[in-house]
């Protein structure tokens, strides 16, 4: 069984494009500056706005720094272009773009509120919807199928609530729980 490699070594130290080279070599150096900055050994960055706001600032209370504001803040595989991410190395390497400490409480506080506070730039996909539901589909099977020859249970539809909670929706249910 092979090996497994760390970010950034390939198979056979060299790539299709130069392109993926310097991604590669830009995740390297994120994810060492993230945790030197945090002090732990084998820290990942994370992409996503509400990943990155709790398993970088708020757990390691420290936030990124220097993203250009006309490149999506996203995972580095989906930036494309040669052009974007040797700008985001050369960034990262001069220095203007870093992790720094978070030592504001109220920042804090308003990134467990609200993690688009602490989104390192303006441009990303934003937070995902709340799901309410992660059972939809067929039904699970089921390691032992009916031994006593027993009828079927009745078969079950599609669930009937909305696959994502709206405020609405929950204010309506909070209010029938307070008169009820």
């Amino acid at each position: 069984m092979p090996k497994s490699r760390k970010t950034g070594e390939t198979l056979r130290h060299n790539y299709a494009r130069q392109e993926m080279k310097i991604r590669s070599e830009l995740r390297a150096l994120i994810n060492g500056g993230l945790e030197d900055a945090a002090c732990i050994h084998d820290v990942a960055m994370a992409y996503t706005i509400k990943g990155y706001c709790t398993k970088v600032v708020l757990r390691h209370h420290v936030k990124l720094v220097g993203w250009p504001d006309d490149i999506v803040f996203d995972n580095l595989s989906r930036v494309t272009g040669k052009e974007r991410i040797s700008r985001l190395l050369q960034l990262w390497k001069s220095g203007k773009m870093h992790f720094v400490p978070v030592e504001d409480p109220a920042e804090l506080d308003a990134a467990r509120t609200d993690p688009l506070t602490v989104a390192p730039a303006f441009l990303h996909r934003g937070a995902l919807p709340r799901r309410s539901r992660s059972d939809l589909g067929g039904r699970r099977h089921r390691p032992v199928s009916n031994p006593y020859n027993l009828p079927r249970r009745y078969p079950r539809g599609k669930p009937k609530s909305a696959r994502i909670v709206t405020e609405e929706a929950e204010a309506r249910a909070e209010a029938e729980v307070a008169a009820g």
